[in-house]
C-alpha cells in the first residue's frame, strides 16, 4: 500500500512538471552580434541559419518567445535565469558555467582576419586581436603570443582595425561574405579552427526538461540539414590569401 502511494505521488509528480513545461513561455536571448547568422524578426527567427534553430524550436511542442540581446548580457542573463536560453553559441568551457551545452547543431569554421597580410598565426609574435564582449573567439590564439582588447560591436572591431588600433580579429567563416560586401578593402585571412555549436540552456531550467527536449531536436535537426550545412560551409570558404574588395568579388 505504501508503495503504490509513493508511486502516486511520483506519478502526479512528474505530471505536474510536465504540465508546467508545457504551459510556461521560455525567453530566448538572440545574440545581437550574429545577426547576420540568425537575428529576431517580428518576434520570429531570421537569417541564414534560422532555418535549422526554427527546426529546433518548433519542434519541442514547447511555446518560445525572443529577444535581440548583446553577447555579454545574453550571457549574464543567461547565468541569472533570466532567460532559458541563449543562441547561437559555440560550445566553451568558460561559457559552462553560465548553462548546459545541449548538444552539437553544427561546427562553425573560425578565420583570423585582417587589413594586412600576416604571418602564420603561430610565428605571429607579439600583436594585437580586436573582439565583440563575450566572443570566443580568444581561444584559439591561447597559446600564442599576442593580446586582446574587447569591444561592443562587430561595427566596433573593424573601426579598431581600419584606424591600425588593432592587427587582427576571429570570425566565424559562414559570416565572411556578409562582412566582405560591407567593406571596400582587400582582407586577408587564415583559417583558425572550428568548434561545435548551437546553444545553452540556462542552470536555472535544467528541472524543467528543456535542455533533454532541446537535445532531442538538435539530434534530428542536425541530420535533417547536414546536407545545407555542408554547401553553406563551402559556398563560404575562401583561399589563404588576399581577398578581393566586394565589388571584384561579384564580376
Amino acid at each position: 500500500m505504501k508503495s503504490s502511494l509513493v508511486g502516486l505521488l511520483w506519478l502526479l509528480s512528474a505530471c505536474l512538471v510536465s504540465m508546467h513545461v508545457l504551459a510556461a513561455e521560455f525567453r530566448v536571448a538572440v545574440s545581437e552580434n550574429a545577426s547576420d547568422i540568425v537575428r529576431v524578426e517580428n518576434g520570429e527567427l531570421a537569417g541564414i541559419a534560422a532555418p535549422i534553430y526554427r527546426c529546433v524550436f518548433a519542434g519541442t511542442g514547447l511555446d518560445f518567445s525572443y529577444v535581440e540581446l548583446p553577447l555579454a548580457r545574453s550571457l549574464f542573463h543567461l547565468e541569472n535565469g533570466e532567460v532559458a536560453v541563449a543562441m547561437p553559441l559555440a560550445s566553451s568551457p568558460d561559457r559552462d558555467r553560465y548553462g548546459a551545452f545541449p548538444g552539437n547543431l553544427v561546427d562553425v569554421r573560425y578565420l583570423f582576419l585582417s587589413f594586412r597580410e600576416l604571418p602564420p598565426m603561430k610565428e605571429a609574435g607579439d600583436l594585437l586581436y580586436v573582439l565583440p564582449r563575450g566572443h570566443l573567439g580568444a581561444r584559439f590564439v591561447e597559446s600564442v603570443r599576442t593580446r586582446g582588447i574587447e569591444v561592443s560591436s562587430w561595427q566596433q572591431v573593424f573601426t579598431m582595425l581600419k584606424l591600425g588600433r588593432a592587427d587582427f580579429t576571429i570570425v566565424p567563416q559562414v559570416i565572411l561574405p556578409d562582412i566582405l560586401r560591407d567593406l571596400d578593402e582587400p582582407m586577408y585571412t587564415q583559417p583558425a579552427g572550428s568548434v561545435p555549436a548551437s546553444l545553452y540552456v540556462s542552470r536555472a531550467f535544467l528541472d524543467t526538461g528543456l535542455e533533454q527536449r532541446l537535445a532531442e531536436r538538435i539530434d534530428i535537426c542536425r541530420v535533417r540539414f547536414e546536407d545545407e550545412i555542408r554547401q553553406k560551409q563551402r559556398t563560404s570558404g575562401y583561399p589563404e590569401e588576399a581577398l578581393q574588395p566586394p565589388d571584384a568579388l561579384e564580376e
